[in-house]
Parts: structure tokens; sequence; C-alpha cells
């Protein structure tokens, strides 16, 4: 069984994204399950919306979970299993604030005597796990034999001064508890997963559990990468462009242009490169013309709300020069509001419009550009830039017989000035 965490506290990101995928993928191919883990065991309980908002992102990407588990609910459990852990002496309190080590020394200083002095003076304590005893040694199917040595992993804090576990304790537990038996994470969280275990140990688990770690995703200046998905989304990238970019990224695959299902194919957690990965927003933006291009004209004319596919055919004619879903909405409805007829040639343009509402339906555009110079006595040149206004909103002019074909029946709609 697998298992992805979402945290309450942060929106989910590409790399966050990225994780779930490679997890879904697996679980697919194994036919294994895939649980959802909230961890929200220390996060306000103003954060359900933010958590709820990330559930819905998600299902945009086709991951689907068995069973959704909320830290929240099981307090108790960490509590417990913390007290144990104190009781035979593999965890000490700690009135240190500081970071992973325990400077203070309060693993010698603090007896039982002084647990009651701070109990009754109320001082905050954390609980810290004893520092192991020797380098935690795992297998990653990824990178091979792994060790880290006690003093990566510290006598880091398994419960906070705040009564609530760490997310290290709480993902342990959970992990142990629930028969996770495969983890997915990236380079970073390498410290963690050797947290995990050495919980595991100093509570006498010895299931062995999978991990794998991936390169952690960077920008191209080296950082690690936090674009929240939300902001994809927003500017109008598809998620079948976003799934194409983000399992391309050092992943052997067999096309450059696939979807979810297509990668269930030959996705194999193996062959995960080791190198770095960067994410290149130009490479998504490819990705998302050539499925915006793929999509069939009619599905595509519903995001933009019509139901007709010369509309689907219409904004793949900007497809050049508009590469997202809310810049190709821009010009579709660009072309749909009323015109200013504004301009110096706001007489002639005024005057081709009202030409244009009571002339007949012309199914070439040879026929209706004719109609038009017959009807108005204008220059073909100068007819066609004031057309392209009418139409397009702009002067451009080169593309015009491939948009009329896309728009004859509402193009009584779209050659108004406005008011």
């Amino acid at each position: 069984m697998l298992r992805f965490s979402l945290y309450t506290n942060k929106d989910i990101s590409l790399s966050d994204l990225r994780i779930a995928l490679i997890e879904s993928l697996i679980a697919r191919k194994r036919r294994d399950r895939l649980i959802l883990r909230i961890e929200d065991a220390n996060t306000p309980k103003d954060s359900v919306r933010k958590e709820q908002e990330a559930q819905e992102i998600i299902k945009k990407f086709a991951i689907n979970f068995e069973q959704i588990i909320y830290q929240s609910e099981h307090i108790g459990r960490y509590q417990h299993l913390a007290i144990k852990l104190l009781e035979n002496k593999k965890a000490f309190l700690c009135t240190c604030e500081l970071d992973n080590n325990c400077y203070k020394n309060c693993k010698d200083n603090i007896d039982t005597k002084s647990i009651g002095d701070i109990k009754e003076k109320k001082i905050p304590f954390s609980i810290r796990l004893n520092r192991a005893k020797e380098d935690i040694v795992f297998k990653d199917s990824i990178k091979g034999d792994i060790s880290i040595s006690p003093d990566e992993i510290g006598e880091f804090v398994i419960f906070k001064s705040d009564s609530t576990p760490s997310s290290d304790f709480a993902c342990a537990i959970d992990d142990m508890i629930e028969g996770i038996d495969l983890v997915i994470q990236e380079d970073r969280d390498m410290i963690k997963s050797a947290r995990e275990i050495h919980i595991w140990q100093s509570l006498g688990f010895d299931k062995n559990i999978e991990y794998a770690h991936i390169p952690t995703l960077l920008n191209k200046n080296k950082t690690e990468l936090s674009i929240p998905i939300k902001e994809l989304l927003e500017e109008g990238f598809l998620p079948d462009a976003i799934i194409n970019n983000l399992l391309s990224i050092g992943i052997k695959r067999d096309k450059k242009i696939f979807t979810l299902p297509d990668a269930l194919e030959w996705f194999k957690l193996e062959e995960i490169s080791l190198k770095p990965v960067f994410f290149d927003k130009k490479e998504l933006q490819y990705l998302n013309k050539e499925h915006l291009r793929r999509i069939d004209n009619l599905t595509l004319s519903k995001i933009f709300g019509f139901a007709d596919a010369d509309i689907g055919k219409l904004a793949k004619i900007y497809l050049d020069e508009s590469i997202t879903i809310k810049n190709l909405e821009g010009r579709i409805r660009e072309i749909f509001a009323p015109k200013r007829c504004r301009d110096v040639d706001k007489e002639r343009i005024r005057e081709l419009s009202k030409l244009i509402l009571s002339a007949p339906m012309f199914d070439s555009f040879e026929d209706f550009k004719n109609y038009l110079i017959d009807k108005s006595k204008i220059q073909e040149d100068e007819l066609l830039k004031i057309l392209s206004q009418l139409i397009t909103g702009r002067d451009d002019s080169s593309k015009l017989e491939e948009i009329y074909d896309c728009i004859k029946p509402y193009i009584t709609e779209i050659a108004k000035c406005q008011p």
C-alpha cells in the first residue's frame, strides 16, 4: 500500500503532484491501494478550506485514492506511543526551543524530580527521541544502499510543546499501523526517512518498508521548486499537459506527447534518473499547445462556454500565439465582443458593420468579401483591414478567411460596433 501526504497549511505544488502521479502509476501497476493522508494534526481548523481546495485540484489529474485519513483523528495514537517511548527510556523530555539537537543536554539533566517541577511550573517542553546508536541503513529502490549517521538524524522532536506530534513521528506511526509498504519521497526527505526508520526501531517494529527517493525538482537556478499547481491551472495550463511535463522530467519514456494512461504502459520506478532534474516552463508551454491541438474541437469549445466544434476550430487557429486556455479564451471573447469603432476610420467601420448586419449569409469568404467590396466601394486592401477590426478587433487580416469559416453563423453578432 502507498500513501500521499497532503499538508493543510500549504498549497499543493508541482513537486507534490509529481510524487502523487508517480505513486498513482505504481499503485495501478501493482493493483495496490493508494491512500490520501491529511497532515492536519498541528494545523488550525481554518485550514480546512485549503485542504478541500487541494483535494479538488488533485481530482483534476485523475488520481484516485482508496481512503482518506486525517491525522487529527489519531492524536491519542501518537500520544500513547510517545509515552511508551518515554517509559522505555527511548525518548526524553526537553525544555530547549532549539533545532534538531538538544544542546542543553536535557536527557542527562532532567530527572524524575525535575519532571514534576516542569509540570508544576508549566514550563513548555517537548519530547525528543534518543539519538540512534548506529547508522540507519536501508535500501532505496532507485539509489541503492543508503546510510545515514546518528549525527545527521539528531535528537529530534517527536512531540512538540503544543502537545501535537511532529510530522516525522505522526507519519512514521501511521505508516507502521496502516501497513504502508512503499514510501516515495524526494531526495530532500532522506533524513526524514531515516528518522521514521529510527522511530520504528525504537518501538520494536521490524517490518521492512520499501523506500524510493527521486531527485528533488529544481528551478533553473538550482533552487527547490515551489510553484503551486493552482497557479498553473489559473494561467490556463491543461492537467494533461502538466502530467506530461512532470512525468517527462528525468523519466525514460516511449514518446514525447502522452497522457497518464499512456504512461501506465511504460513507467518503471527503477528507471527514474539519479541526475538533478529541472522544471522548464517553456517545455510546459510547448506541451500545453500540443495537448490543446489534440483535443477534439467540440470538447475544446465547451471549455469556452460553447457547444460548437467550429469554436474549437477557431481557438486552434490561435495556437501559435496563445498557448493557454486563458489566452485562447481572451482571443475568442475579443472576437465576440462589440468593437470600439472609434479610430480614424470609425465612419467606414460603422458603415461596413451596418452592411454586414443586413447582408445575406455567404458560405465562402471570397463571396462574402466580394459582396462587401461591391456594396461599399472600398478597395480590397482597405476593406480587409476594416473587416479584420470588425471581426477580430485587430488589424491583422492574414487569418481572416480561416476565422470567417469558423464564425460565419455568428457574423451578425460579431460584426457589431459598441453603442
